[in-house]
């Protein structure tokens, strides 16, 4: 109603027009946002909140949902102006920092969105998002060793997360670089893990399953590895259970698996 002049100003003088500068007509113009946004026309919300912006340019919950926004179009240019308009105001958030990471890997620029995440954790050492994303994009730098350490650290200071356990243990059992294998070490934290996790999760068993072929127990790691493609199959996962599926056949010829990319949990 409001767009198309359909509503009566709030005060006589008050002409009722996008991008008046009034607190009425603000208001009016995130409103007509979030209701354009609730009917999943997220251009036109995202135009409207723009206005809203200009008028009011410190309502930080705007901005962040308008980043959001801009980050589900895949508008990654629009996504960074906000967030760095964002952390101008409020530059020591490693919440910023981490979405700025996000929106810097989803561009393409893992460069920065490294640095934004190593900020993260300098910042806050307990947002698991920043060491799982900071560790896979040095691993895919071939920078095992740094990837390792990430994850190394994530577990020390989240000792309760899969994610992270996972990450240490199956990386530490595959790793391109021998000197960086820790066969023992990958087994005693896939067994915790398994602990954790319970008997339900492939992931956890594929993690197992690799540190017994480290360790040189191809007969162990057979059998735990085809229990998690059944489990993968059960949770109808056929992309996991296609790649245990993979390391099964290594495992069962008497070979260990190697990676250059890690499987990332859902």
């Amino acid at each position: 109603l409001y767009r198309d002049g359909l509503l009566l100003p709030a005060r006589p003088d008050e002409p009722v027009k996008p991008g008046a500068k009034s607190v009425t007509t603000a208001t009016l113009q995130r409103s007509l946002g979030q209701v354009l946004e609730m009917q999943s026309k997220l251009p036109e919300a995202a135009e409207q909140y723009e206005i809203y912006l200009q008028q009011v340019p410190d309502d930080s919950l705007i901005r962040g949902g308008v980043t959001k926004l801009y980050f589900t179009m895949r508008n990654y240019e629009r996504a960074k102006t906000h967030l760095l308009v964002a952390l101008g105001n409020s530059p020591s958030n490693p919440k910023l920092r981490r979405q700025m990471g996000q929106v810097l890997q989803a561009a393409g620029d893992h460069d920065g969105a490294i640095r934004y995440y190593r900020q993260t954790i300098e910042l806050s050492p307990n947002v698991e998002t920043a060491y799982r994303n900071l560790g896979l994009l040095l691993w895919g730098k071939n920078q095992y060793g740094e990837a390792l350490a990430v994850w190394r650290r994530g577990h020390e200071h989240l000792p309760a997360a899969h994610t992270m356990t996972y990450f240490l243990a199956f990386s530490l059992a595959t790793c391109p670089e021998a000197k960086l294998r820790n066969g023992a070490e990958a087994l005693e934290l896939a067994t915790v893990l398994c602990e954790q996790a319970g008997a339900g999760s492939a992931q956890s068993l594929d993690a197992l399953a690799a540190a017994h072929a480290e360790t040189g127990n191809f007969a162990k790691a057979t059998a735990i590895a085809r229990q998690a493609v059944a489990i993968a199959k059960d949770a109808a996962d056929a992309g996991l259970a296609r790649e245990i599926g993979g390391r099964l056949k290594l495992y069962q010829t008497g070979k260990p698996f190697r990676t250059k990319t890690t499987v990332i949990p859902d």
